[in-house]
């Protein structure tokens, strides 16, 4: 949101608190919303209810609410009697919220934001090396949405693309085979005793595993495929990509 939104935003609470002409249905709905979704969601992240990480990215349901408010703020500042007053506040504030983005501040825009994250890069590497070995592949076996965009795969096409999963992410059951119990100490709790699975592997499939959505999304261990070939491994900084395969039988 930004120091000079966030200040609208308050003066349009306070806006709403003290204007009695705003305390009608839609007036409440509009505050009564997101309030109901802000305590919510600091709720769910503080007392770790739905696995909630705490990321300001879900706030993207309300910002039309929280925008509403803005304005709100933005149109208190018309109530100020003296013209000139009333005129340079308002271009001061239109000014600060253009030119905020481009500081430096940290709630400011990140560009690098707009470039490939680490992890990005990685699975990229992995995938032009999948492309390198010029391999007849079954088919892909990963978690990362990303590679399917960096191996130019239809993630929905079922017959080049499968989850690595658990047994309580993903259904039908039928679809996958039970491997093996495991206990893993580096794990959340949730995932100590959780009956890891695996779709059926097929000779000549490429499984590639990463250390974030395989083992957090979908409680996947690097361990559960150690009976197939590791082709290779790619590191970059805390991203691990691994591309296993399964020899023809």
């Amino acid at each position: 949101m930004g120091i000079p939104l966030l200040v609208l935003f308050n003066l349009g609470i306070f806006y709403w608190v003290f204007n009695k002409k705003m305390h009608r249905e839609d007036g409440h709905l509009i505050v009564g919303l997101f309030l109901a979704f802000f305590i919510a969601h600091s709720l769910f992240w503080y007392l770790e209810i739905f696995n909630s990480m705490g990321l300001k990215r879900v706030f993207t349901a309300v910002t039309p609410l929280m925008a509403i408010l803005c304005l709100l703020g933005f149109n208190w500042l018309s109530k100020i009697k003296n013209k000139k007053v009333r005129v340079s506040l308002s271009f001061i504030v239109i000014a600060l919220v253009g030119i905020f983005p481009f500081t430096k501040n940290p709630a400011a825009m990140d560009w690098n934001d707009l470039n490939r994250t680490e992890a990005q890069e990685n699975a990229v590497e992995a995938a032009n090396y999948i492309d390198s070995l010029n391999l007849n592949a079954n088919r892909y076996l990963y978690t990362d949405p990303y590679l399917g965009e960096a191996l130019n795969i239809d993630p929905f096409d079922e017959d080049k693309h499968m989850i690595l999963a658990t047994e309580k992410r993903v259904s039908p059951v039928s679809e996958f085979i039970v491997i093996e119990n495991y206990k893993f100490s580096f794990k959340p709790k949730k995932y100590k005793k959780a009956t890891l699975i695996t779709p059926q592997i097929l000779g000549n499939d490429l499984v590639i595993w990463d250390s974030w959505h395989s083992v957090i999304d979908y409680g996947v261990s690097d361990e559960i495929l150690s009976h197939l070939k590791l082709l290779r491994e790619f590191k970059k900084e805390s991203s691990v990509y691994k591309v296993f395969r399964k020899e023809c039988d």
